[in-house]
């Protein structure tokens, strides 16, 4: 330590907890804590980053990886509607830690500690790598041309009988296909809620705790308000949804909406509640393998990038859905790319018209016309 005095500063002026101080005077000098108030706050991470000499480190990644082993990408955290920008270091298939990445219009120079460490969750699930069908309380594997055929031929029985769920964990390409696959109710689970936390400097913690919820109400065009009321009013006797992955529990009433429907069609990356109640699983992406779009809560769209392969025959949400569209309508020209998905968005809804990669780049671009990139 050469008593910089940068970690005293940021939980004095950023976090306002002022946990840290320095004790003593001259030779005797040290950074301490409180004794009754330990550096546990959100932001507490962000002290390990910000120290000039690795004085202070995360317990979380000491000893784990050498930082120059590990690949760095760029992306967007997922763990709120705030859209922090973020760097995440991997090897061989395995996320070893987040750093924040600066962008001034979104995060400043930090991350909270929610979504720093809120990759650990995805670690130990039960992935789903392979499409699967219900036969009785088990599931068959199946090839993906026979899943495809037999989802649609799903939908196209139910004779408009389908609604479609869209997910704000999803990007706004996956959601803005569901909206167009076919005519009919639209609509999503109830909104994750958690506490809002505003910080003296500004940063923000947003009780929304979905990435895109924005992009999905802008993207999927009328989504019902009250969803469990139209599917009953409607007589509707099937779901095809995209899952909000290992974050989401159903309650009884979902529990109970689900038991009712003649068929459940799930995307999903994982084998969560809502999975295992389907009858066709078609395996979508993880968070940390997807690419794709996302609007944060203040309207700035960003560019989800992949940080990790795809695992076992899994598919990108927005494909999965173009191959459906195509074998309900052969005449279609199918989806080539998702950026033939994003032009195609942007001729449906004026305020995504024109998003590239490329004018996105590292910082995202503003729907209010002011735009970086």
């Amino acid at each position: 330590c050469i008593l910089c005095s940068r970690c005293v500063r940021f939980t004095q002026e950023i976090s306002g907890t002022s946990e840290l101080f320095v004790e003593a005077r001259g030779y005797n000098s040290k950074i301490a804590a409180l004794e009754d108030r330990p550096l546990d706050n959100l932001l507490a991470g962000n002290v390990a980053d910000i120290c000039p000499v690795g004085a202070l480190l995360s317990t979380d990644y000491i000893h784990k990886n050498r930082i120059w082993n590990l690949d760095q990408q760029p992306s967007v955290c997922q763990d709120c509607s705030v859209g922090c920008n973020v760097d995440v270091f991997s090897r061989k298939n395995q996320i070893f830690r987040l750093t924040a990445r600066e962008n001034q219009d979104v995060n400043g120079y930090f991350m909270c500690d929610i979504g720093r460490y809120g990759f650990h969750r995805f670690e130990e699930i039960d992935r789903v790598v392979q499409p699967l069908m219900r036969n009785g309380e088990t599931f068959d594997a199946l090839d993906w041309d026979e899943a495809i055929q037999k989802t649609a031929k799903l939908i196209e029985q139910a004779k408009g009988k389908t609604a479609r769920m869209g997910s704000p964990f999803h990007t706004n390409e996956s959601n803005f296909l569901l909206g167009q696959m076919m005519a009919g109710i639209l609509g999503s689970l109830p909104p994750i809620r958690g506490e809002e936390i505003n910080y003296p400097s500004g940063f923000r913690i947003s009780a929304d705790r979905s990435p895109n919820l924005r992009g999905m109400t802008d993207i999927c065009g009328e989504i019902a308000e009250d969803l469990p009321f139209e599917l009953n009013a409607r007589n509707i006797c099937g779901l095809y949804i995209l899952d909000d992955g290992v974050d989401r529990d159903l309650d009884n009433t979902w529990k109970d909406i689900l038991a009712r429907m003649d068929f459940v069609i799930v995307q999903s990356y994982a084998m969560t509640d809502l999975a295992k109640s389907a009858h066709i699983v078609l395996p979508g992406l993880a968070p940390f393998e997807r690419e794709g779009t996302i609007t944060n809560d203040q309207g700035r769209v960003q560019w989800l990038r992949p940080s990790l392969p795809i695992q076992g025959e899994a598919k990108p949400d927005w494909e999965i859905l173009a191959l459906v569209m195509k074998e309900m309508d052969p005449g279609k020209l199918p989806m080539q790319d998702i950026s033939q998905v994003m032009k195609e968005m942007g001729e449906k809804f004026p305020d995504y018209k024109g998003l590239s990669f490329f004018r996105l780049g590292s910082t995202g671009i503003s729907l209010n016309g002011r735009h970086e990139a």
